[in-house]
């Protein structure tokens, strides 16, 4: 997790559970992903631990809104988002993580989270752009506004939150693995080497991507509605981002 400050794992219930089963001999990444899921619900759920994500997803969607608009570079300004119309895409998108780290870290949520958040964020931009220039070191600022702009339908836009959501998630998830694992790895451990530990965390991911479908499903509807309405404001997105993860944790808390 890069500069994320690894510790132990909290010496309750439900995390010592999530311990006895990365070093059980039946575990799967389903029932890791729910383990988990369980003991960090109420954490998770908590106001303040969401700030981090609620900004993450209202401004991918002031982004996405903005790129419909005839001036692009004046709707980003007016998020705070400021640059050179001769600067490359990839500079652009240098500007808004730079925005969005610094929005995140004035609300002084929980710096894990936070960190996390950023991280899914960067991620997704990443990827997004990515899949519609085929290069991100090449990328024009029409480049980054074209590719918003495909997410800006209903079924687009579920898509782009489902990655951000997933991948949030799948972050947090390896964050906790990261803090438990090591005791469960070498010659006849559960994991025999580092490779293996990649490859169960690549199942996590999979999984992570699978079950955020509900998210996909619920956001592109949820946009959709508000956008035809004008009802897009910062306290309908949070309460957007609040329902979709409780939806996406209790799915998975269900998943058997």
């Amino acid at each position: 997790m890069g500069h994320i400050r690894l510790g132990r794992l909290p010496k309750r219930k439900n995390w010592i559970q999530v311990c006895e089963l990365l070093s059980s001999e039946s575990i799967n990444s389903q029932a890791l992903a729910v383990s988990i899921s369980k003991a960090a619900q109420n954490s998770l759920l908590r106001d303040e631990n969401q700030r981090g994500l609620f900004q993450t997803v209202r401004y991918l969607i002031r982004l996405v809104q903005a790129s419909r608009t005839e001036d692009f570079s004046g709707a980003l300004k007016d998020i705070g988002i400021v640059f050179d119309q001769e600067e490359s895409g990839m500079v652009l998108l240098g500007h808004i993580l730079e925005k969005i780290k610094d929005d995140i870290h004035q609300n002084k949520g929980n710096s894990h989270l936070d960190s996390i958040a950023s991280t899914a964020f960067q991620e997704t931009l990443t990827k997004t752009i990515h899949q519609y220039a085929q290069t991100l070191f090449g990328c024009s600022i029409e480049d980054v506004r074209s590719a918003f702009k495909r997410y800006s339908s209903k079924n687009k836009f579920g898509e782009i939150a489902r990655l951000l959501f997933s991948t949030y998630l799948t972050r947090i998830f390896q964050y906790t693995i990261d803090r438990a694992i090591s005791e469960n790895v070498g010659v006849g451990k559960k994991f025999n080497d580092v490779n293996s530990v990649l490859e169960f965390q690549k199942a996590i991911k999979t999984y992570c991507w699978d079950i955020s479908k509900i998210v996909e499903e619920y956001s592109g509807g949820w946009y959709s509605k508000h956008e035809w309405e004008g009802t897009l404001s910062d306290a309908e997105i949070k309460r957007f981002t609040s329902y979709a993860l409780k939806k996406l944790l209790s799915e998975i808390n269900e998943d058997r």
